[in-house]
């Protein structure tokens, strides 16, 4: 067996473990609210410095862009700097972004400010997740990555309420000053409460090669996965995109194997538990990820109701995984990992199908109940799935295998996106999307879901283990 992590290792003495956990979810909490607490001020952003919405979109997807870009660096910087010294920079930076784009003038200004968010948040949640997986026992990993997490499903639920709030009564520029005072406040909480449960070490000479084409191909792939999602995408430039990835990921991998350390170590996939984390979770992860982005539409498009409405149904999926994220980690003391993630991907996978019995007439208070269980399984879904990715891990590896979680989760969850909105597009008629357009999508997600349901069937009984306290 692989050895485990020593408790308190990330926190200083006398400190308790779940101290590290939510001081680290401070970070957590500004990028998410960050990501979505401009969407309802794109319009006034847009009035200000003379451009249209449709330009301020712009904002989101170079951010999108930046951290795709500079989320290879966590891992070595992690290794080479020391986990604590690069988390602080990272949220340095990110501030730093804020700042910027809080006083721009231009749009140019702008793009520039969220091009520093994007590499400060590159940094700062992947270095905060190793720090809490490097701090506490793995039996302890499930409670303390709900401690972090949670502060930010809060960020993304309070993101365009108080982002609408600022911009109505205040100045959109707030959306953005915001940040600084709670990143002044993790920064200050780090400094004092949190150290290095691991000594920096040599990483050898930094890999730009493989940094350049990894980071193209990542790049590339976000640009496809969001094109792909337009109403009157071109299949062919589609395909060139998807093909273009491919083959610089393919080129990455080529060069990984001829440097003893690779940005990123693919080695790490001979793991099994790891791999089906990360490959199996991943499909899974696309097939969830594009229902917030669903079902806004179906509820105003499908059921014809207005964007207020609409959100205060929504937000039931956000509650839904947040109260899970309490108690998620109780099945674990008389339930195996493998039954645990199996037989709830068997029943999101019902669940999911049986979003095509809801409807205009359904009441409303159902609606809200349904969406709040399809977030309570998504949470034990990936809160399971992605401890399970560092079960068989040792302390050495912890910061590559982090730097791939992150970096597939983030990926997944953006094309779920994508895939929502292709099979939306290829299934409504030419008079508009109506609710019988859903129905196929919701099947297929359904569907989808079964198939890693079989991909994990190849998980043995006692995998994970080190996750229970039984």
């Amino acid at each position: 067996m692989n050895d485990l992590p020593v408790d308190d290792g990330g926190a200083k003495a006398g400190q308790p473990s779940k101290l590290v956990p939510l001081i680290i979810a401070a970070s957590f909490f500004i990028e998410e609210l960050d990501s979505t607490i401009i969407t309802t001020s794109l319009p006034k952003m847009a009035e200000s410095l003379g451009r249209t919405s449709t330009d301020l979109g712009s904002a989101i997807t170079i951010y999108m862009l930046s951290v795709a870009v500079f989320l290879p660096l966590s891992g070595w910087a992690a290794d080479r700097f020391g986990a604590r010294r690069i988390y602080c920079t990272a949220i340095t930076i990110f501030a730093a972004g804020s700042l910027i784009c809080g006083f721009a003038e231009s749009f140019g200004f702008l793009m520039a400010g969220r091009l520093v968010q994007g590499a400060g948040g590159a940094l700062m949640t992947p270095i905060g997740r190793l720090i809490v997986v490097r701090a506490v026992r793995k039996d302890q990993l499930v409670v303390a990555s709900n401690y972090m997490i949670a502060p930010a499903l809060i960020g993304s639920m309070l993101g365009p309420v108080v982002g609408g709030f600022i911009t109505t009564y205040f100045s959109w520029r707030w959306n953005f000053f915001i940040n600084v005072p709670i990143a002044i406040l993790g920064l200050a909480l780090t400094l004092r409460f949190v150290s290095d449960p691991m000594p920096s070490k040599d990483r050898g000479r930094f890999d730009m090669l493989g940094f350049v084409v990894i980071a193209a191909s990542l790049a590339v792939a976000q640009v496809a996965v969001e094109y792909i999602g337009r109403p009157h995408a071109s299949i062919p430039y589609a395909v060139i995109l998807f093909v273009t990835a491919a083959a610089l990921f393919t080129t990455y991998v080529w060069h990984a194997r001829r440097r003893t350390y690779p940005l990123l170590d693919l080695e790490l996939f001979k793991t099994r538990t790891f791999a089906i984390s990360v490959l199996v979770g991943g499909i899974g992860r696309i097939a969830v990820g594009a229902l917030p982005f669903l079902f806004p539409l179906l509820f105003q498009l499908g059921f014809g109701l207005n964007p207020f409405e609409s959100g205060l149904l929504t937000v039931a999926s956000a509650l839904g995984v947040f109260a899970m994220r309490i108690g998620v980690s109780l099945a674990l003391r008389v339930i195996s990992v493998k039954k645990i993630i199996l037989g709830n991907t068997l029943v999101l996978s019902a669940v999911v199908a049986g979003l095509v019995l809801l409807d205009a007439e359904t009441p409303h208070w159902v609606i809200f109940g349904y969406l709040f269980a399809v977030g309570a399984l998504r949470s034990i879904e990936f809160s399971n799935i992605t401890a399970l990715g560092y079960a068989d891990l040792s302390q050495k590896t912890m910061s590559a295998a982090t730097t791939i979680i992150t970096l597939t989760t983030r990926f997944c969850l953006c094309c779920g996106v994508g895939l929502g909105a292709t099979l939306l597009s290829v299934f409504s008629g030419p008079e508009g999307t109506s609710q019988s357009d859903f129905v196929p999508v919701f099947l297929i997600l359904a569907g989808t879901l079964l198939l890693t349901a079989i991909g994990f069937t190849r998980l043995h009984g006692n995998d994970g283990w080190q996750l229970s306290t039984r």
